[in-house]
């Protein structure tokens, strides 16, 4: 860091208290001003080594508190431990779920059972949640899975689809294949688990 070389500053009060400052003397009385050297930043450097010692998620925090609101510091998110240093902008991470979605089908002896695992990978609520299974083969047909509504910050819920009989009648020693569509009114794109 270096001193920058400024030229004298000129400093008084007028009558009704306001103070001045100028960098020529005019007045009587008027006396030289005491300032704050002014130093020159080299502004890479220094956000090279806030990148360095801050951390750029909150998995190390407990994960985001989106209920705390932005850090009015520098617009991130707030850990859940209170944590304020992460990389991460407010804006980019509390305003979708993140849900993530594991898809399990068992035929045996005449029945179909369907599962499909949802688990809420970030701090906001998933809301108004509907899982459907569509079969490969028949575009049309769909079944609806039963489960919550909702699924809480961090949490996981199982949605379930039971039938008695096979689901492909034309084929009915036929393998069944499908997928799972998972919907909601918050929520990114469901990343899919094999």
């Amino acid at each position: 860091n270096s001193s920058s070389n400024a030229d004298e500053i000129y400093k008084w009060t007028d009558k009704n208290g306001r103070i001045h400052f100028s960098d020529k003397p005019f007045i009587k009385g008027q006396k030289k001003a005491k300032l704050p050297s002014v130093e020159k930043v080299n502004i890479e450097k220094r956000i090279k080594k806030l990148k360095k010692y801050s951390d750029k998620s909150c998995v190390n925090h407990g994960g985001i508190d989106c209920s705390q609101g932005i850090d009015k510091a520098d617009g991130s998110v707030i850990c859940l431990d209170g944590y304020k240093k992460t990389l991460i902008k407010f804006k980019e991470r509390c305003t979708n779920a993140k849900l993530t979605a594991k898809t399990s089908l068992v035929e045996k002896s005449g029945t179909t059972r369907i599962d499909v695992a949802l688990r809420n990978e970030s701090a906001i609520k998933a809301k108004n949640i509907s899982v459907k299974y569509r079969l490969e083969e028949f575009r049309e047909t769909e079944f609806e899975l039963d489960g919550a509504n909702e699924i809480e910050p961090y949490g996981l819920e199982n949605y379930t689809f039971f039938s008695s009989k096979k689901l492909d009648i034309k084929y009915p020693t036929r393998k069944i294949k499908g997928k799972a569509i998972v919907k909601c009114d918050n929520c990114s794109n469901i990343r899919r688990i094999r």
